[in-house]
């Protein structure tokens, strides 16, 4: 089983580049990643890096970010990104 990181990369790779949709399923299965406190971003970021998937993964944290926010009316606690780089508006992409 891929760890906890590596399923991050995965579902952001899959849903960005393979299928380009989100699933209700895969915002929850990557809320219960990311509200870990002890995920390694240093990996994560590197192996974002390292294939070439870091505005992707980006996006893919930012629209789960963002479907979060609009449930919860919280943000999530996630490494800083800027935002202006993610390469496609909100919402042209999703609409809750």
């Amino acid at each position: 089983m891929p760890s906890p990181e590596d399923q991050l990369l995965l579902q952001a790779l899959q849903r960005i580049y393979g299928h380009l949709s989100i699933r209700l399923t895969d915002v929850c299965a990557s809320l219960r990643h990311l509200r870990r406190s002890d995920l390694d971003w240093k990996y994560i970021l590197e192996m974002a890096a390292e294939l070439n998937i870091m505005d992707g993964f980006r996006f893919y944290l930012a629209c789960v970010d963002d479907i979060y926010a609009s449930a919860t009316g919280q943000s999530l606690a996630l490494p800083v990104f800027s935002r202006n780089r993610v390469p496609l508006p909100f919402d042209d992409v999703f609409r809750i």
